[in-house]
C-alpha cells in the first residue's frame, strides 16, 4: 500500500492526475485507514482546488495518525486558509520545536496548504538540513518558488 500510495503521488506529479487519483483510491479500497493515502488524496484535492474534499482527507489523516507532522501541518494550513485561525493555531501549538526532526515538514505542509510557496521552500531548506527524505513528496510544488534554483543545487538535481 505504501508503494502504491507513492506511485499515486508520482503519477499525479507527472501530470497524470486521474491515474494518481485512481491509485490512491485503490489503496483506500484495500485499507480505508491508511493515512498516507489520505494525505495524498488531501494534497491532490488541494491542488485541484477542491478544498472541502482536501479538508475531509486532512481531518482523516489527523484522526488516524496524530501526532503526525505532515497531517498536522496540512490540516492546520487548510483550516487557516478557510478562516479557522483559532483551531489552526491550536494544532500548530501541539508541534514540537522546529529544530525537532521532522517538524519542518509540518510547516512545509502548512505553508503549501495556504499557497505560500516561498515560505514552504524556506522550511524545505530546514528539512533538507535534517535529511528528512519526505522533502521528495513536495519538491514539484516548489518549482515556482524563488528559492527553487538554490534548492535544486543543494539537492544535486539535474539541470540545477
Amino acid at each position: 500500500m505504501l508503494c502504491r500510495s507513492h506511485l499515486a503521488g508520482c503519477l499525479y506529479t507527472a501530470g497524470r492526475h486521474s491515474d494518481g487519483f485512481k491509485q490512491v483510491r485503490q489503496v483506500l479500497e484495500i485499507d480505508e485507514n491508511f493515512w498516507i493515502a489520505h494525505w495524498y488524496l488531501s494534497r491532490f484535492n488541494l491542488k485541484e482546488g477542491n478544498l472541502a474534499e482536501a479538508r475531509t482527507s486532512a481531518e482523516r489523516v489527523y484522526s488516524l495518525r496524530s501526532p503526525n507532522t505532515l497531517g498536522t501541518g496540512l490540516l492546520a494550513g487548510l483550516l487557516a486558509r478557510k478562516g479557522e485561525a483559532a483551531r489552526a493555531e491550536a494544532l500548530l501549538a501541539l508541534l514540537p520545536p522546529p529544530e525537532t526532526y521532522g517538524v519542518p515538514m509540518a510547516w512545509v505542509s502548512y505553508c503549501l496548504a495556504q499557497l505560500r510557496i516561498d515560505d514552504a521552500a524556506e522550511w524545505v531548506e530546514r528539512a533538507i538540513e535534517q535529511r528528512d527524505p519526505r522533502v521528495t513528496y513536495v519538491l514539484a510544488d516548489l518549482r515556482t518558488s524563488t528559492h527553487w534554483p538554490a534548492l535544486a543545487r543543494k539537492l544535486g538535481l539535474p539541470g540545477s
